[in-house]
C-alpha cells in the first residue's frame, strides 16, 4: 500500500481565472444545463478498460507531460478506439496536467459562442450523462440524449462565457468549477458549473458537467435559511468553511454502496462568529412521521460527501498492478479535488436519531408526514396525470422511439405512485409522481406534479401544479416562516440525493431550495 507520508509531496494543480477573456458585462445568466457525464453500460465490468486514472503516487513520482498545443485531439474512428480498448497491454491515459484541461474549457466555450455542433461534440466522454437544470426544472440523459437536446441550441444569438475558474487536478482525473453565464434568444440563466474530467487515449475529455444552480433571470429566489437536512444525527448546516479554520489531517469513512465521506477537524476559533454561536445550541428536528424532538449541537467538521469517477475508485483498488490506497490517501485525494472550495460545515446531533430536518425555531402549526394514497383519491389522481400536456408530451417522445405501433403508456412498468398529507380545512394536497428508464442509452422521463383536493364530498380537484419532470419524495408539510403556508420536504431524491423544500409562490407555482445533495462525480448507469 501506499504510505500515507506520500501525501505531503502530491499538491493539486489549483488557478483561478477567466477561460479565454471571456468575463464580458455579465449577462445576468447562466447555463440551464447540469450535465453529468458518462453514456456508460449498464455493466460496471465494461468500465474496466475505458478512462482509468493513473495512481495519485504515479503522478507524484513521475513528471507531468506537457499539454498539445491543440485544444483537442479529434477522436479516432471507432475501429481505432476498439482496438485500443481491447489492449491489456496498452499504458494507462497520461496524466492531466492544468494546461490540458484549461485548454478543454477554452476550446468547449468557443465551440458554443461559434455555433460549432460538431466540435462540441467532441469534448464529452463516450461514457457520458448530462443533468439538465433549468431553474427547478431537471432532466438527465445519457450521451446520445444530451447531444440531440443541446444541439438545439445552436443558432444565432447563443453566448456562454466561464468566469471565476477553479482547477483541481489529481492524476488523471480533474475537478472544474466556474460561474456559467448562457444566453440565447428565448432564454438566459446564470450560475455555478461543475465539470470532471478524465483523461483518455484521446486527450481530456468532460466525464460529468453539472449546472449545480440555474438562476433564471429576474427569478425570485426564496426560502430561509435556518432549515437543515439531517441524516444519521448529522445536521448540513451548508454553509462555506474558510480555509484557515480547516486543521490539515482529515478522516474517511463510507456511507451507502458508492458514497465517500471525508470529514475535517475544524479550528473553532477561526470559524464565523456566527458559525461559533451553533455550537452547543439547541435545535428543534422532525422525523419523517411529522414526530418532534430537541437536541443540541455537539460538535462541527468540514465535510464533503462524494461519490467519485469509477476510475479513481479503480486506483484506490489496485487496478493495473498498483498497490491499493490507504484510507489516509483516499481522503487526501478527494481533499485535493474538493477542499475548503467544496466542503460544508456539518454538525453531530446528542440525540434524535430518527431526524430528517432541524431548525433553530419549531415550524408554526402542524406538521403532517407524507403518507401512501389509496382509494379514490389515488384513483383520480391517476386518471388526470393521463390528461396532462405534460404527460401526453412524454407519451408521444416514448411512441417515436419504440415506432412499432405500441400502445403501452410509458410509465407502464413503474405505475403512478401516490402521496398525501391529512386534509386541512376540507383541502388535501396529494402528489402524484412516475418515471420509466434511467437516462443510460435508453427512454427515460419522469413527472411529479401537486394536486390539491377537496374532500368535503366527493373528492374534487380543484388545482394542480407540475413540480418538475423529475420523481420527488414528499416527506414533511409544514410551515417553516410561519406564513400559514404550508412548505413541503422531499427527498433524498435521485442519485444525487437531493433535498428540497418547496414553498408556494403562487396559486399554480411553486419554488424550492435545495437544502443537501451529494457530489456525483460518476455515472448513474
Amino acid at each position: 500500500m501506499r504510505t500515507a507520508s506520500r501525501q505531503t509531496n502530491r499538491k493539486p494543480h489549483k488557478s483561478r481565472r477567466t477561460i479565454g477573456g471571456l468575463s464580458r458585462s455579465p449577462v445576468a445568466v447562466c447555463l440551464a444545463l447540469t450535465l453529468t457525464v458518462c453514456a456508460c453500460s449498464k455493466s460496471k465490468g465494461s468500465r474496466d478498460n475505458e478512462l482509468e486514472t493513473p495512481s495519485p503516487s504515479q503522478s507524484a513520482a513521475e513528471p507531468t507531460r506537457p499539454a498539445p498545443s491543440g485544444a483537442i485531439a479529434t477522436p479516432s474512428s471507432d475501429s481505432t478506439q476498439a482496438a485500443a480498448t481491447d489492449d491489456p497491454d496498452r499504458p494507462p491515459p497520461p496524466a492531466l496536467t492544468d494546461g490540458a484541461v484549461r485548454a478543454l474549457v477554452e476550446s468547449w466555450v468557443a465551440a458554443q459562442n461559434t455555433n460549432d455542433f460538431d466540435r462540441y461534440a467532441t469534448h464529452y466522454a463516450e461514457r457520458f450523462a448530462g443533468t439538465k437544470r433549468a431553474g427547478d426544472k431537471v432532466t438527465h440523459f445519457d450521451r446520445k440524449g444530451w447531444l440531440a437536446d443541446r444541439k438545439l441550441m445552436f443558432k444565432p444569438g447563443l453566448h456562454v462565457a466561464a468566469t471565476d475558474v477553479e482547477l483541481h487536478v489529481v492524476g488523471a482525473t480533474a475537478r472544474v468549477r466556474f460561474v456559467q453565464e448562457f444566453a440565447s434568444r428565448s432564454f438566459a440563466d446564470r450560475g455555478t458549473k461543475e465539470l470532471i474530467v478524465a483523461s483518455s487515449v484521446n486527450g481530456p475529455k468532460i466525464a460529468r458537467e453539472e449546472m449545480l444552480q440555474s438562476q433564471l433571470l429576474a427569478r425570485e429566489v426564496a426560502a430561509s435559511v435556518d432549515n437543515w437536512h439531517v441524516h444519521s444525527q448529522v445536521l448540513f448546516l451548508g454553509q462555506a468553511v474558510e480555509a484557515k479554520a480547516i486543521k490539515p489531517v482529515g478522516s474517511l469513512h463510507r456511507d451507502l454502496a458508492d458514497r465517500y465521506i471525508v470529514e475535517h477537524p475544524v479550528d473553532t476559533k477561526q470559524l464565523k462568529a456566527e458559525q461559533r454561536a451553533l455550537i452547543g445550541q439547541a435545535v428543534t428536528t422532525l422525523a419523517s412521521d411529522g414526530s418532534a424532538c430537541e437536541a443540541r449541537i455537539e460538535s462541527v467538521v468540514a465535510r464533503v460527501d462524494v461519490v467519485p469517477h469509477f476510475g479513481m475508485v479503480q486506483r484506490w483498488e489496485g487496478t493495473e498492478g498498483n498497490p491499493a490506497s490507504t484510507d489516509a490517501e483516499i481522503a487526501a485525494d478527494l481533499w485535493a479535488m474538493t477542499g475548503p472550495s467544496v466542503a460544508t460545515l456539518a454538525a453531530k446531533l446528542d440525540g434524535c436519531p430518527q431526524a430528517v430536518w432541524a431548525s433553530r425555531k419549531p415550524p408554526a402549526g402542524r406538521v403532517l408526514g407524507a403518507r401512501r394514497s389509496l382509494g379514490v383519491v389515488s384513483k383520480l389522481l391517476q386518471a388526470r396525470l393521463d390528461e396532462l400536456p405534460e404527460t401526453r408530451r412524454i407519451q408521444h417522445d416514448f411512441e417515436q422511439e419504440n415506432p412499432l405501433g405500441t400502445t403501452t403508456k410509458w410509465y407502464a412498468e413503474r405505475g403512478i405512485t401516490v402521496v398525501d398529507f391529512e386534509a386541512v380545512d376540507g383541502v388535501q394536497t396529494a402528489i402524484a409522481s412516475t418515471s420509466a428508464g434511467d437516462g443510460c442509452a435508453e427512454f427515460s422521463a419522469a413527472l411529479t406534479v401537486l394536486f390539491e383536493v377537496d374532500v368535503r364530498a366527493e373528492p374534487k380537484i380543484l388545482r394542480h401544479v407540475v413540480l418538475g419532470e423529475r420523481v420527488l419524495s414528499p416527506v414533511l408539510a409544514l410551515d417553516v416562516d410561519g406564513d400559514g403556508q404550508l412548505e413541503l420536504l422531499t427527498g433524498p431524491d435521485d442519485f444525487m440525493q437531493t433535498v428540497g423544500l418547496w414553498r408556494r409562490k403562487a396559486a399554480s407555482s411553486y419554488d424550492s431550495r435545495e437544502l443537501w445533495s451529494l457530489l456525483f462525480w460518476d455515472c448513474p448507469c
